[in-house]
């Protein structure tokens, strides 16, 4: 695998993502054989997954030998499960997290015994795995949300939702263990008897603007510009407000 050695480094080491258990080491080697080539492993790996692990969500994330030994994950369970595969056998992987435009959709629900009440408005929560593919370098994998042929492994690249839909990069998960970060507030918001309301939004806003303006303001928003760059001029969808409005309040216990 030509894979740098300082990436390696960097994105192969176990983390909250096991790639150093037995059983995740034993899969990714059974699954890889005697394969070399970093995209043909990958896509087994996506085969393997999307034929043996079902969508089953949950109201906090799973550790990748949960989702292994359960055989059911969401979104970010199942991108962490790829990414300790890939890691285990030297090839680099974090997790990515960001936020879908979705018009036209709202939803309330309720998590953590109730405490906690999330409205989202226009707005899809997601998560999928980077992997390190020489020569293209980082490619987007996304195994639950793919508008592609879901028995074809290079779909889950080619229609991940951050390519084929407007979407925005929130967060890169490369080292901290969101997983008892996750577990631990939710012990606290419980045993605290808080209530936590949340409030998502994403607003679209269209300009006609030039493309190479229109990404020096906005640089991290929506990959699918990059498809767009040999355009001079369009009408371009922006996601110019992302709104969060979090209320944190104590739940009287008479």
């Amino acid at each position: 695998m030509d894979v740098p050695e300082g990436l390696k480094a960097v994105y192969c080491s176990p983390g909250f993502w096991q790639s150093n258990l037995s059983l995740m080491r034993d899969l990714a080697y059974s699954v890889a054989g005697n394969e070399t080539n970093v995209l043909s492993i990958l896509s087994d790996y996506i085969l393997w997954i999307t034929r043996n692990i079902e969508y089953g969500s949950f109201e906090t994330p799973r550790f990748p030998n949960e989702t292994l030994l359960g055989r059911t994950g969401d979104c970010d369970d199942q991108a962490n499960l790829l990414i300790g595969l890939c890691r285990a056998v030297g090839i680099p992987a974090f997790l990515q997290i960001g936020c879908i435009y979705m018009p036209e959709r709202s939803s309330t629900s309720n998590y953590w015994e109730g405490l906690w009440t999330s409205s989202l408005t226009d707005i899809g929560w997601h998560g999928w795995a980077m992997v390190y593919v020489p020569p293209w370098g980082w490619l987007p994998v996304d195994l639950t949300y793919s508008r592609g042929n879901s028995s074809d492994p290079l779909s889950h690249i080619s229609s991940s939702a951050i390519i084929t839909d407007p979407t925005v990069q929130y967060m890169n998960i490369t080292v901290s263990n969101y997983v008892v970060e996750s577990r631990q507030f939710k012990q606290i918001v419980v045993s605290g008897m808080h209530r936590i309301i949340t409030s998502d939004v994403l607003v679209e806003e269209v300009q006609d603007e030039e493309i190479e303006s229109n990404m020096s303001v906005f640089p991290r928003f929506s990959v699918f510009l990059l498809a767009l760059s040999c355009a001079a001029c369009v009408v371009v969808p922006f996601f110019v407000f992302f709104r969060r409005v979090r209320v944190w309040e104590r739940v009287n216990a008479y």
